[in-house]
């Protein structure tokens, strides 16, 4: 093999191990009472932002709307979110996070929901966004049965995630962040089981 060839070579195994998808890691604790209780009415609670600066703020109402319709997707049936904020109106928990079973149990039943589904974002970090569409994100999620009182499901989530999914991103900072925002819901739902019926 010659020196052209083997660098072409060497760019081309460049060139895919930079089109290789993002790594995500997860947590996932999975309660049988989710099957058992089969939810089907979800308030989703607004996306709490605990990230340092509060850097995932422009993005959290269009991330809440995406988690209503990939809930529906899978089968469940999100209230509308200005009925779950006339019911619930505490965003944030007093002294603590609104995905705290503690908090939740404060709250659970005041939207006539089945459970609630709470999600706080602990890192978002868009440096890398403009240059290669990558979101460095770290959240937790929870779904809180609210007739039982407990969790039925949580998930503890960490990566990166790319505007567009792989496809072009939108040239436009505000659009490409939403996609961002799009391809974390899509990672998030992708882990809460289907609801059966």
């Amino acid at each position: 093999m010659n020196i052209r060839s083997l660098l072409a070579t060497l760019t081309l195994f460049g060139l895919v191990g930079c089109a290789a998808a993002p790594l995500v890691q997860f947590r996932r604790d999975l309660r049988p009472e989710l099957l058992q209780q089969n939810p089907n009415d979800i308030a989703v609670l607004k996306v709490e932002d605990a990230s340092e600066g509060h850097k995932a703020g422009a993005v959290l109402e269009y991330m809440r709307a995406e988690i209503e319709k990939a809930l529906i997707k899978r089968k469940y049936a999100p209230l509308m979110s200005v009925t779950v904020d006339a019911h619930i109106r505490d965003a944030v928990a007093p002294g603590g996070s609104i995905i705290e079973a503690t908090y939740l149990k404060t709250v659970a039943k005041k939207a006539s929901e089945d459970a609630i589904l709470a999600v706080r974002i602990k890192r978002w970090d868009e440096g890398s966004l403009l240059e290669n569409n990558r979101v460095a994100f770290d959240a937790e999620i929870v779904l809180f049965g609210s007739s039982v009182g407990k969790v039925l499901w949580s998930l503890d989530l960490w990566g990166v995630v790319v505007a567009g999914g792989g496809q072009a991103a939108s040239q436009d900072p505000a659009k490409r962040a939403e996609e961002a925002a799009l391809e974390f819901v899509k990672k998030v739902l992708g882990h809460l089981p289907k609801r059966n019926g």
